[in-house]
């Protein structure tokens, strides 16, 4: 009774990470090009994507995000997504690495421009926008600086409009309570 009880607690949980696929075994290109960002680099961490564009009537948003990676520290990590999908990110690679540099202090990891929805749409974002790949909900990206926060065990946690402030109290107190969990 016991084998059999555990052989169908292994199929279960089978069948329940079927189509289910690890954050960390994706990779983006970096800004410029030169490299690629393995995202299992930040296996352990919490992880708030954000995806943005410098000509969005949202960009002081990046500002705010520095601010909240200050706030805490090495407990959690920020990727920002350059995405022309919005069509409101116009500057070439170049540009936006001027763009970023400023008052980055390395404090945050660019991604070189992706898709974040479309037919083109990079593999991070089919596996943060789909339950089938990640294993939670299926989201839609409304526009630039939405963002998607991801605990230290890869799972997604929470998916926020872009018209959530990154400094929002509500925003703050659900990554202090996922960084409790």
């Amino acid at each position: 009774m016991r084998k059999f009880l555990l052989g169908l607690c292994l199929c279960l949980f089978h069948l329940i990470s079927f189509g289910q696929s690890s954050i960390y075994d994706l990779q983006l290109d970096s800004l410029g090009g030169v490299s690629k960002i393995n995202l299992s680099q930040y296996s352990g961490k919490m992880l708030l994507i954000v995806n943005a564009a410098s000509q969005d009537s949202l960009s002081f948003q990046y500002k705010e995000l520095l601010l909240v990676k200050q706030q805490f520290g090495d407990q959690l990590a920020i990727l920002v997504v350059p995405t022309n999908s919005f069509n409101t990110e116009q500057a070439d690679s170049s540009l936006l690495q001027q763009f970023y540099a400023n008052g980055n202090n390395n404090l945050i990891q660019v991604s070189g421009p992706t898709d974040v929805r479309g037919s083109n749409i990079n593999p991070l974002y089919d596996w943060l926008t789909h339950a089938q790949k990640n294993g939670v909900m299926d989201t839609n990206v409304f526009g630039a600086f939405q963002k998607y926060l991801v605990n230290s065990k890869g799972m997604l946690v929470g998916v926020y409009k872009p018209a959530v402030n990154p400094m929002d109290n509500i925003f703050l107190i659900s990554i202090k309570n996922a960084l409790n969990n």
